[in-house]
């Protein structure tokens, strides 16, 4: 069985793991000449966090969280624009991103650092604000044909 200090440790874990492989996927659109992706991840990276640290800034100054009776997540906000924009960059891992940070969220609730409410409203309030500006801008890479010839033969 896992003691609480080693999953505090996975829990720890996550975000950085999750950031260098968001880092990694960026940067392998830029050498692999894939532009368009390349700026769609670093900005939208750049946004989901000034969204979900904005977020918290705002909530430190003004309690507007505890005032509603609840806890703003950062941790929460950060993990899910992550697992969002990994979700919309890596076609072949896709479903593994959204698997992830259900994962994650349970285990912060087994851990007791939030309870689920705390989990799903900060959910419900950084999605809306980060989704359909992404979706807007988003243009998925065209799939590549089968290998063919130079001169448009079929093999």
């Amino acid at each position: 069985m896992l003691t609480y200090e080693r999953l505090d440790a996975v829990a720890d874990a996550v975000f950085p793991v999750l950031a260098t492989i968001g880092l990694f996927v960026i940067f392998r659109a830029c050498h692999r000449k894939q532009y368009y992706l390349f700026a769609f991840g670093l900005c939208g990276a750049a946004y989901g966090m000034a969204l979900a640290y904005g977020l918290r800034a705002i909530d430190q100054a003004t309690l507007i969280a505890l005032s509603l009776g609840f806890d703003y997540s950062t941790h929460t906000a950060v993990v899910l624009v992550t697992t969002i924009l990994l979700t919309l960059m890596t076609r072949r891992y896709s479903a593994v991103w959204p698997i992830i940070w259900v994962a994650y969220s349970a285990l912060m609730v087994y851990q007791q650092y939030h309870p689920p409410s705390d989990i799903l409203i900060t959910a419900a309030i950084i999605a809306p604000l980060y989704l359909p500006p992404l979706l807007l801008a988003y243009q998925p890479l065209p799939r590549l044909a089968a290998a063919q010839p130079a001169d448009g033969s079929q093999a």
